[in-house]
């Protein structure tokens, strides 16, 4: 079996908040220096949930909010695939 690279992954997504704000939270500031902050990233579009899916299965499978059931094969399904939770 081969070994793990990480214990645990931690992703904050942060919704209509500047980064400066949110690190003004002692919190959000203390998860910051005590992991991997990501700073150079942006939403590919706008509504909200095309970023939720490009994040997760890697490609912006939709444009807008409208409910959907994509075949498309994600992270989540890569991780259960592992038997990772």
């Amino acid at each position: 079996m081969a070994k793990k690279a990480f214990d645990r992954i931690f992703i904050v997504i942060l919704e209509n908040e500047l980064q400066s704000a949110v690190l003004e939270n002692a919190f959000m500031k203390s998860l910051a220096s005590e992991g991997v902050r990501l700073s150079n990233y942006s939403g590919i579009t706008h509504p909200s949930q095309p970023n939720y899916i490009a994040a997760t299965a890697g490609l912006p499978f939709v444009t807008d909010d409208d409910p959907k059931d994509l075949p498309n094969t994600s992270i989540v399904d890569l991780l259960e695939a592992k038997n990772v939770s």
